[in-house]
């Protein structure tokens, strides 16, 4: 009878430990606030007016936005679908920020080069590449739309 009564008493112990211990991570609500607070920051830098003819602005948003990146992996979150879409977030500002190096590289090659001859051809390439980097940092802006709205639904639901 002894012997049942301590056993029961380890179990009971173990039980109250383990959920002591699982109740003592953050929720799924902290988390996604605590992710959020970091990709509206992301929003900010891609609202913030910068002009893209401005190769040394277009630098220092590129090199924002890696920080940003930087920044989204390394949140603390447990939940796994927090973690996928921590992952991606991070993958879309890192798109964003190379796009923006691209399209600073490529307008400042344009502001060096003659209008005529080889320069010419040269602009043209030029032109090319930032119009690239363009299309691509508008996809990764329109992904980013959508991934903030499928956040903003999963941190929603309960």
């Amino acid at each position: 009878m002894r012997r049942l009564f301590r056993l029961a008493v380890m179990v009971l112990s173990t039980t109250a430990i383990a959920l002591l211990a699982t109740s003592c991570g953050e929720s799924k609500i902290v988390q996604c606030n605590k992710l959020i607070d970091v990709i509206n920051k992301g929003q900010a830098l891609a609202s913030s007016g910068i002009n893209g003819n401005d190769p040394a602005a277009m630098n220092q948003l590129a090199t924002n936005l890696d920080g940003l990146s930087q920044e989204i992996k390394g949140v603390k979150v447990q939940d796994t679908k927090l973690q996928t879409f921590q992952a991606n977030f991070a993958r879309i500002y890192q798109t964003l920020a190379q796009s923006s190096r691209e399209i600073a590289n490529a307008v400042a090659s344009l502001r060096q080069t003659q209008p005529t001859g080889a320069g010419a051809t040269q602009a043209k390439a030029m032109q090319a590449k930032a119009q690239a980097a363009t299309q691509t940092a508008l996809k990764a802006a329109q992904e980013e739309s959508r991934s903030v709205s499928d956040l903003n639904g999963y941190c929603k639901a309960q």
